[in-house]
């Protein structure tokens, strides 16, 4: 039986909870131990899990202390800027880890992570979800099986439009390039931004499409990236991004996306071949147009993939021979989202912003961002300029 603890419930933790609980059905794990830093806003369900035999703890340092070496694995959904000091800190207490996307905020933090866990003898693992499912790697096979000819390229189009106060008002770090550093003091790297965040899922998933056999993703040229980078809300790093990221594979990705629209678009990876044409759409299904005819296989609803990747690190644990995503694995988008930063970002004209209000909240968005996004991705071209 694998000991699970969670630390934090709030938000995705709530996500991973319910997922959880659903894994326990098949009596292979069992939560033993929680830690809810906020315990006066989750006094029930605080209340509840003691109930139910959990332990519950305000602090991991309480946590750990009590619980060292009773714990076999540790889920942490929690700020990328805690990732490093908590898997360590789990690490120590003799836990695998299985640590939210991305696996920090930096190149140097995720490395020293990876080292971590190689000498504490323990699993890291990290949760792009999607590396964990069967048909992710059914359609690698046949992908580099040749099935539907050549891959030309691979495009991808995410439109999730987020509030000013309710996306980036919600914690002390979403859209942040930086946390802290006053007083002298240098700041804490955060680099939230869409492409390290939102839609880093479909940058890993794009780049393993397009790597050069089964089992590897295609490795970005980061000198090469071409890359224009927008803001809209009154952030640090940017809310809408067009990238153009070449491969050692020699397959080009167009990385097209944005927080600034009204629009809910379903993210969306088109691979074209020489011959074919795939859409992956998230939740919806793997539409396929090959040879004349169409079809559609279904994707798995998000829930249902939290519900995978649990499964596939439990049986991971017990030693069966599984499909996960490492920290190396893990490295790959991690790296493009860093080299972002060398990019300059371009604020959006006030006049080319309207701002919807919604109770308790409100919406920037840019006139016609949308619709030229949208050719873009149809022609799989860059945009000549987003802000004017």
């Amino acid at each position: 039986m694998i000991r699970v603890a969670l630390v934090g419930i709030s938000g995705y933790g709530g996500c991973l909870l319910t997922a959880l609980r659903e894994v326990e059905k098949q009596e292979r794990c069992k939560l033993t131990a929680v830690c809810i830093v906020n315990r006066a806003q989750e006094a029930a369900a605080w209340d509840q899990l003691t109930i139910e035999g959990v332990r519950c703890f305000e602090s991991t340092g309480d946590l750990w202390s009590t619980m060292k070496g009773q714990i076999d694995l540790t889920l942490l959904p929690t700020p990328p800027q805690t990732h490093r000091a908590m898997t360590e800190e789990a690490l120590a207490a003799g836990s695998h880890v299985l640590c939210e996307k991305p696996t920090s905020t930096n190149i140097s933090d995720a490395v020293a992570m990876a080292g971590a866990a190689m000498t504490a003898g323990k699993r890291l693992f990290i949760g792009f979800q999607d590396m964990y499912l069967d048909g992710t790697h059914a359609l690698k096979r046949e992908l580099s099986s040749g099935l539907y000819g050549k891959i030309q390229s691979i495009s991808f189009l995410g439109l999730w439009p987020r509030g000013v106060l309710s996306y980036y008002g919600r914690n002390s770090w979403a859209g942040k390039l930086m946390l802290g550093g006053n007083d002298g003091k240098e700041g804490e790297v955060i680099n939230d931004n869409p492409v390290s965040n939102a839609f880093a899922h479909f940058l890993k998933l794009g780049l393993f499409f397009a790597g050069h056999d089964t089992p590897t993703s295609a490795i970005p040229l980061l000198g090469e990236i071409e890359a224009q980078l927008y803001r809209a809300n009154p952030i640090e790093t940017f809310d809408t991004a067009a990238l153009r990221i070449p491969t050692d594979a020699g397959i080009p990705m167009q990385f097209l996306c944005s927080h600034a629209i009204e629009e809910n678009n379903l993210p969306t990876l088109r691979i074209r071949t020489d011959r074919d044409q795939l859409d992956w759409k998230y939740e919806e299904g793997l539409f396929i147009k090959s040879r004349g005819e169409q079809a559609v296989c279904r994707l798995p609803k998000r829930e249902e993939g939290r519900v995978g990747m649990l499964e596939k690190i439990i049986a991971s644990l017990h030693g069966k021979s599984v499909t996960i995503c490492t920290p190396e694995d893990a490295l790959i988008p991690l790296s493009v989202s860093e080299r972002l930063r060398a990019y300059p970002v371009t604020s959006f004209p006030e006049s080319m912003i309207e701002i919807h209000e919604t109770p308790g909240d409100s919406l920037r968005t840019v006139m016609g961002l949308s619709e030229k996004l949208h050719a873009c991705f149809e022609e799989n071209k860059m945009p000549k300029g987003l802000a004017g």
